[in-house]
């Protein structure tokens, strides 16, 4: 999955598995967030505006691609 950050600021956070170790990146606008296959992640928005992102998914095994556009409001 790729995630791309259209509005807003936060951070995103991996957690790629029961013995991996959790990371944590800046997000804002124009950043590029590629998840691999299998890893949960957690969009955290730490700013005081929405976060905007456009996502795109693979299908398994097929290839095909689908859209998404999600919005993330603020922490209160």
């Amino acid at each position: 999955m790729g995630q791309y950050i259209i509005k807003g600021r936060g951070k995103y956070h991996f957690y790629p598995g029961v013995e991996g170790e959790a990371e944590s990146h800046d997000i804002y606008p124009g950043c590029f967030i590629y998840v691999p296959k299998g890893c949960v992640h957690v969009i955290e928005n730490t700013g005081d505006e929405d976060i905007e992102s456009i996502a795109a998914y693979g299908e398994a095994n097929t290839g095909n691609a689908t859209l998404k556009i999600f919005t993330e409001s603020p922490l209160d």
